[in-house]
């Protein structure tokens, strides 16, 4: 999910989903991000095609994704690492 910035939108919204689909409305409270990232961006136009968009449009969009992604990314990273920590079994014995 954090191999690149690309998408990251789009991939909380994906994590989000199969997260409401394991727990329930009884999810883990560090997992919000998924749902906040999608929210704060639902304005834009994700997953659009960009050569569908006016060139200036385009650009505007580019950089406010890339701005909420700067702004979330600590948050996303630390809610990645608690999935992980739930939902992996360990490998510390």
């Amino acid at each position: 999910m954090l191999a690149d910035s690309d998408s990251l939108i789009q991939r909380c919204s994906q994590m989000w989903s199969l997260i409401l689909e394991i727990e329930g409305d009884q999810y883990p409270q560090d997992f919000t991000i998924f749902t906040v990232v999608p929210s704060e961006s639902d304005h834009l136009p994700i997953g659009v095609a960009p050569e569908l968009l006016e060139a200036g449009y385009r650009e505007r969009v580019k950089r406010e994704e890339a701005e909420i992604t700067r702004f979330y990314l600590a948050g996303i990273r630390e809610a990645c690492r608690a999935v992980l920590d739930r939902y992996l079994p360990s490998t510390q014995d």
